[in-house]
């Protein structure tokens, strides 16, 4: 359930009333916190959990008893230093996260509640759709509860000298810092029980170019060997684009090395589309053969001189080109290898897209007839058809209206599942409430299309890793990365290259397992809103801990902790049968 904070008409108080209100509130919310780093003017009037908190300018309130011609402003902005203080009732027990939709600059900001200590320190992105500010348990009857948001300066003035300088600002000068958000969400999370039971962590199977297609029974040998109950076969289909970024062909990109850009692209027909199915099959009765639950994962990727990440470029999937479409080269492709290798009743889940944003948020309606293909070409009685999204930008850079946010939200409900890749920035530990903090994201993201994410459909996590390379500040990426503070910001940089390998680096490696150890915990103890059923470690290059393409890049440490997570949930059922056997 999603709820939001709204505020109620103001009342004012006496000044000296205030004084020992705030005095109160800086007592039991603010202690150890120097006044400069984090300071909060004036509390907000009561607010209740009910609808979004709209901050942004154009929601002026005139106070009671003031004229509306000279109170133009909200009293949030008169009210607002270094910290807005707001209070919220809270109508039932439980977790609750705060979220602000929408940018907040560059700089840090910090949550605290009445309830619980200091809960999260965020790093907003520029572009960002929202902001996780981190989650706090509430009873209900406890009222009211008090947050502070407050702005932590890094290079925060002495205290005396900040008084003297915070004294002297005007509302004019301190509204900026809060004009770009839109809105403040409270959003109730599972409770003190979880949301759904632990979920196992499986690994992907690459099977983006024909060397690795013809490499894939190997893989899912080496997948069952580290002891995963699952593997995701991350299959490519390649495409040429002209410089509209528009898609001219589709087919299967052949390597040419050395050099990359003289790669030969061959259409999905004739010897080629026959050999595609064999090596799609091949692979899918090895899993079946090892006992293995199978997933697929469906990227559209470029081949050729215009290169655009296929979150970004745009096509229509039902639209031929030079007389081949999307839904029959890829989609129905792997239904067919699926009908002719994998039994009728063998579980299978298909995203049929990986971070294919701007296909999915303009063309939902024609997304909504492959599926209905798809089922109809199925012989099994298992399938489960999805759409996997990348974590965030998943609307592109195409026009977009309020018609295909509600066609977008009838695509969910097509869906048996919702997939996304979670590479989102970390913290520094990185911590369970890193990736709950992802999906509350993707969820605002989704709202501001006008389709949240549904609280009815599973979401498996199609994409998780973390690299070891590193995006310096200007954008180009390097291997290996210079901190670990370029690791946690782009978990996704990574190396196929064991020349380039970070993990020789103990501060590196330290925070390695750290993460995998606090995405395993995630999914253990589940808090979102939404249900995780499996997830799938993306196995490739330095991103993979367990070496299932190469060893040189293997972790043992993390081997161990991710079989541990695994063997833990495939014994809990037969430990619970044992024990109502011996009930009875």
């Amino acid at each position: 359930m999603f709820i939001g904070i709204q505020r109620k008409d103001p009342s004012f108080l006496p000044w000296n009333t205030f004084a020992c209100l705030l005095s109160m509130i800086f007592s039991v919310v603010l202690s150890g916190c120097g006044s400069n780093e984090f300071r909060a003017t004036q509390p907000e009037s009561r607010l209740t959990v009910d609808q979004p908190l709209n901050l942004s300018a154009s929601a002026a309130t005139t106070p009671q008893g003031a004229d509306s011609h000279t109170s133009t402003k909200p009293r949030l902005w008169q009210n607002v230093g270094d910290a807005l203080v707001i209070e919220a009732d809270i109508p039932e027990d439980g977790d609750y996260a705060l979220v602000l939709d929408g940018t907040v600059g560059n700089a840090k900001l910090e949550l605290k509640s009445t309830l619980g200590e200091i809960t999260r320190k965020t790093h907003p992105e520029p572009q960002c759709a929202c902001n996780y500010l981190g989650r706090f348990p509430a009873k209900a009857g406890v009222q009211p509860v008090r947050i502070v948001l407050g702005w932590m300066d890094p290079q925060a003035a002495p205290s005396a000298a900040r008084q003297e300088q915070s004294s002297h600002q005007t509302p004019e000068e301190t509204a900026p810092r809060f004009t770009d958000l839109r809105q403040l969400r409270l959003v109730k999370l599972a409770g003190s029980e979880a949301s759904g039971p632990p979920a196992p962590l499986g690994f992907t199977c690459h099977m983006g170019y024909p060397d690795q297609m013809k490499r894939a029974p190997k893989f899912v040998d080496r997948i069952a060997e580290v002891g995963s109950p699952a593997v995701e076969f991350a299959i490519g289909i390649q495409c040429e684009l002209d410089d509209n970024q528009r898609v001219q062909r589709w087919g299967l990109r052949f390597h040419q090395p050395p050099d990359w850009k003289k790669d030969i692209l061959k259409p999905l027909e004739g010897q080629t589309a026959a050999d595609f199915q064999t090596w799609m099959k091949t692979a899918f009765a090895r899993a079946v053969e090892k006992q293995l639950e199978i997933a697929i994962l469906l990227h559209a990727n470029t081949s050729g001189p215009v290169y655009v990440w296929r979150n970004d470029f745009d096509f229509d999937p039902l639209v031929p080109c030079e007389n081949q479409a999307y839904v029959d080269v890829g989609p129905l492709a792997v239904v067919q290898a699926l009908n002719e290798s994998v039994p009728p009743d063998w579980p299978v889940r298909f995203s049929i897209t990986g971070e294919m944003g701007t296909t999915i948020t303009r063309y939902p309606q024609a997304w909504i007839t492959v599926i209905e293909r798809l089922r109809a070409a199925s012989k099994l009685n298992n399938l489960q058809l999805g759409i996997g999204l990348n974590h965030t930008s998943n609307r592109g850079k195409v026009p977009y209206s309020d018609a295909q946010g509600a066609e977008l939200a009838k695509l969910w409900q097509a869906c048996d599942f919702l997939g996304v890749s979670f590479y989102k920035d970390l913290d520094i530990p990185a911590t369970p409430e890193d990736f709950l903090g992802h999906l509350i994201y993707l969820d605002s993201e989704m709202r501001a299309l006008g389709a949240p994410l549904p609280l009815n459909k599973p979401l498996v996590v199609t994409e998780f890793g973390v690299g070891g390379s590193g995006m310096l500040d200007g954008g180009k990426v390097v291997h290996p990365a210079e901190k670990v503070e370029h690791i946690a910001r782009t978990p996704w940089a990574m190396t196929t290259k064991i020349s380039e390998n970070p993990w020789t680096n103990s501060e590196y490696t330290a925070y390695r397992r750290q993460v995998h150890d606090a995405f395993l915990r995630f999914l253990a103890d589940q808090k979102s809103p939404w249900k995780i059923p499996v997830a799938y470690l993306w196995a490739m290059g330095s991103c993979d801990p367990v070496g299932i393409e190469n060893l040189g890049f293997e972790d043992p440490e993390v081997a161990r902790i991710i079989r541990a997570h695994n063997q833990k949930i495939a014994e809990k059922p037969a430990k619970t049968e044992q024990s109502a056997s011996t009930d009875e």
